[in-house]
């Protein structure tokens, strides 16, 4: 396709938070068109894969707190309006950690909590923690469809009338062209548009400093390993050690009788098509074998995120050009928030209200705020 001519809004990324936005916009009335390099439902950024945990524990800013109870509305509300089951729910959680004080605070976060004692969870759960560890049990926490709930989003989206374009790697973003509109260049011709949202996950670092925005984003791949299950229970479990860096375990609801293991990835390019991940996942197994009664691992996934300083989320408007908004940097954390960080997006461009403190997570918290040299 040589180009879409003329829309009101490009959307550029079709992952999760951008195939959101997209649904939020065509339904607000904007004339949408959402734009992917890859073909959709790939596997090349940050939201496929089978499943995502999604809960209320916020692990971030007092501000996170209402758009995470939003986000657990939406997917909900969403479920309850598909035929497909996209949440498995109500999942227990076991939350453990090395540092107390740290555990105790993510406690405090959300209600329905018990304290749990190693001994406690090593009995019940198959576990093999130590004593130096404090624990406690969440009882309302899920899991996501994951491929599945981005599929249900798109199928939505272009039922409401939005247009798609995939295979269509955008070059350029250029603002203030005629009449204040933005260009969108990509190889096969162009777009313009009144507004445009950019959602584009790994590659965010280029298209920004493009459009004059340097901001401190790091690519990091990582590869999450696949056991089987074996008497290990179904639950969703998270090490907070690290609490920029957890360890995570969750059922892989795309095969059968098993649960992946992720924990931290290494940092790379985006086009970089085959880097090291055999520390990665040796950590992984390292930590399976001492602390999880898993069967064998058979199988493994290599997954995305964007990084931050402070593993905090960014989403601002373009500092000359308002009528482009972006939101990067989820840090792994982002797919859970996706409806609401979609409406959120939304109202940025229609200039509605969208009821949230977005305020901790602008851009200019870091040193100053991004120059543009356009």
């Amino acid at each position: 396709m040589q180009t879409k001519g003329e829309v009101e809004v490009v959307v550029v990324g079709a992952g999760v938070i951008g195939t959101s936005a997209a649904l939020a916009l065509q339904r607000s009335g904007k004339k949408t068109l959402l734009i992917e390099q890859y073909q959709f439902g790939g596997s090349h950024g940050s939201s496929g894969g089978g499943s995502r945990i999604i809960h209320y524990i916020n692990t971030g800013c007092s501000s996170l707190a209402s758009i995470l109870r939003d986000a657990m509305k939406r997917w909900i509300k969403l479920d309850d309006k598909v035929d497909d089951q996209l949440l498995v729910s109500p999942m227990k959680m076991l939350m453990v950690g090395k540092a107390k004080e740290n555990v105790e605070k993510l406690a405090t976060s959300v209600q329905d909590t018990c304290s749990i004692t190693p001994s406690q969870a090593n009995s019940k759960y198959k576990t093999k923690y130590s004593e130096e560890y404090t624990m406690f049990e969440y009882s309302d926490a899920a899991v996501l469809r994951a491929d599945l709930s981005r599929a249900t989003l798109l199928r939505l989206y272009q039922e409401s009338g939005g247009e798609v374009l995939e295979q269509w790697k955008v070059a350029e973003i250029a603002g203030g062209e005629k009449d204040g509109r933005v260009r969108v260049r990509g190889p096969n011709g162009e777009v313009m548009a009144s507004s445009v949202v950019m959602c584009p996950g790994p590659w965010a670092s280029c298209l920004l400093r493009n459009l004059g925005v340097d901001l401190p984003l790091q690519p990091i791949k990582s590869r999450v390993c696949i056991y089987q299950r074996g008497e290990f229970p179904n639950i969703v479990l998270l090490d907070s050690t690290d609490v920029s860096d957890m360890v995570y375990l969750l059922p892989a609801l795309d095969i059968p009788n098993s649960m992946k293991v992720g924990y931290s990835g290494v940092e790379v390019h985006p086009d970089d098509p085959d880097p090291d991940l055999s520390r990665t996942e040796e950590e992984v197994k390292e930590y399976v074998a001492e602390h999880l009664s898993l069967g064998d691992k058979h199988s493994h996934q290599d997954c995305w995120y964007t990084d931050t300083p402070d593993k905090t989320f960014i989403l601002d408007h373009h500092p000359t050009f308002p009528n482009i908004v972006y939101a990067v940097g989820f840090s792994g954390r982002g797919f859970k928030m996706a409806p609401t960080i979609g409406h959120i997006l939304a109202c940025m461009v229609t200039g509605q209200d969208h009821g949230f403190d977005i305020s901790p997570f602008s851009a200019s918290r870091f040193s100053t705020e991004p120059n543009s040299m356009l």
